[in-house]
């Protein structure tokens, strides 16, 4: 319930009355890299008035202080803003959390009717879990979109997913005894397959 400011959203100078009728809540900026040079200014700016106003201010950025000042960012300013960071993890290191995400925005993209109901097969999320995801949430969520648009059902199949991710790296050989078929089960369900097989 508190009042927020994204900063990358409003393309206009961000002025002093903006951050009063912020005052206690917060000032978001998803992605440093994408901030007109007006932007980081109107982030400078503020930055420079988060105690006075009680705000604060919460960032994003998959680039490191370097690369943004080789893109034209100023290093002091960088200096600033990276005063306190938190590493966050990739979805390529959240893989077993990938089919709930992926499951969740699917609801959430159903009840603000962007599609229409749609779930996903066993197999279309164990290929979403072993997709990298170098484009991160933003990719997660437009592949999840992608799919309940394009899907031909009210099941997205893993024959749709996999057309749309495309191959998965370079096939590994399996296991003497591990069956393909194994990969399109639920995890509980594969687990237990393979400890049938393991303990056999």
């Amino acid at each position: 319930g508190k009042p927020w400011i994204d900063l990358a959203h409003d393309p206009g100078a961000l002025s002093i009355e903006a951050l009063e009728r912020a005052a206690g809540g917060v000032l978001w900026c998803e992605e440093l890299d994408r901030l007109t040079r007006l932007q980081q200014k109107n982030l400078l700016f503020a930055a420079e008035r988060l105690d006075k106003h009680a705000l604060r201010l919460v960032m994003g950025t998959v680039h490191t202080p370097a690369e943004l000042a080789a893109r034209g960012w100023d290093e002091a300013a960088l200096a600033r803003l990276f005063e306190t960071s938190l590493g966050v993890p990739g979805l390529g290191d959240l893989r077993d959390e990938v089919p709930d995400i992926a499951a969740h925005l699917l609801i959430q993209l159903v009840e603000t009717g962007e599609v229409s109901m749609r779930r996903f097969s066993s197999g279309a999320l164990n290929l979403l879990r072993q997709h990298p995801w170098p484009g991160g949430y933003g990719e997660l969520r437009a592949a999840v979109k992608s799919l309940a648009l394009a899907s031909l059902g009210e099941e997205v199949s893993e024959d749709e997913a996999r057309q749309l991710l495309g191959p998965t790296g370079e096939e590994s050989p399996l296991p003497a005894g591990l069956a393909q078929e194994m990969f399109a089960l639920p995890l509980r369900e594969a687990r237990e397959s393979f400890e049938r097989m393991y303990f056999e």
